[in-house]
């Protein structure tokens, strides 16, 4: 499962030389700074998220055979699982679905991490 990351300059430098070109091979390394329009960018995106909270996640019967999906909507957790393995970012998946928050990611991915089996178990089916 690919996941990218990104490391701060300051932190980044810290690191033993062989570290940093481990990072550096791997395409890990971030080299420019955030600019301040990302910044505000990202800040308006957590505002927007904190303030529409996040639904939980539930199972109701009748609704996408009663898997577990985003609370008060179709979107099941095994099809995030699902994104996620096949290489989306957190951030790609806001993008693809707007209407859902960064705190319903986190639940997603708390369920998944709680329910593994079930999970994999669904993922195989479809």
């Amino acid at each position: 499962m690919a996941r990218s990351r990104i490391f701060f300059e300051d932190s980044f430098m810290d690191a033993p030389d062989v570290i940093q070109k481990q990072v550096k091979r791997t395409n890990c390394y971030r080299a420019n700074r955030i600019t301040p329009d990302e910044k505000a960018e990202v800040i308006q995106i957590l505002l927007k998220t904190l303030s529409s909270g996040s639904r939980g996640i539930t199972k109701t019967p009748g609704v996408m055979v009663g898997e577990a999906c985003i609370d008060k909507t179709r979107l099941p957790v095994w099809l995030f699982v699902s994104l996620r393995e096949q290489g989306a970012t957190d951030a790609e998946l806001l993008k693809f679905y707007p209407h859902i928050s960064a705190a319903d990611l986190v639940n997603v991915w708390a369920y998944a991490d709680a329910h593994p089996e079930e999970i994999v178990k669904i993922i195989r089916k479809n």
